[in-house]
């Protein structure tokens, strides 16, 4: 075989190659888009998870406030009460 037929031989070959890539670019491609928007949704989740959690504690926080300041205003009720005994 002559370097003639081997370099067209070699250049048939890497065509198909490039031919198969450019199959699996148009294939793999759209799925990679759908997996990073994906991920984005999920990171949008967190944050909103995240968000979600931050007013709970506030929440929480408020409510044991009140229930503290519930319990002193008992206290003092019970204090004036005894005062007047």
């Amino acid at each position: 075989m002559s370097n003639f037929e081997e370099a067209n031989k070699l250049i048939e070959s890497n065509a198909k190659a490039i031919q198969k890539m450019m199959s699996l670019r148009d294939f793999i491609l759209p799925r990679i888009d759908k997996m990073q928007q994906k991920v984005a949704d999920m990171q949008q989740q967190v944050v909103i998870m995240q968000r979600h959690k931050i007013n709970n504690q506030e929440r929480y926080s408020d409510s044991t406030d009140i229930k503290e300041l519930m319990l002193e205003n008992q206290r003092i009720l019970n204090y004036l009460e005894s005062l007047n005994k």
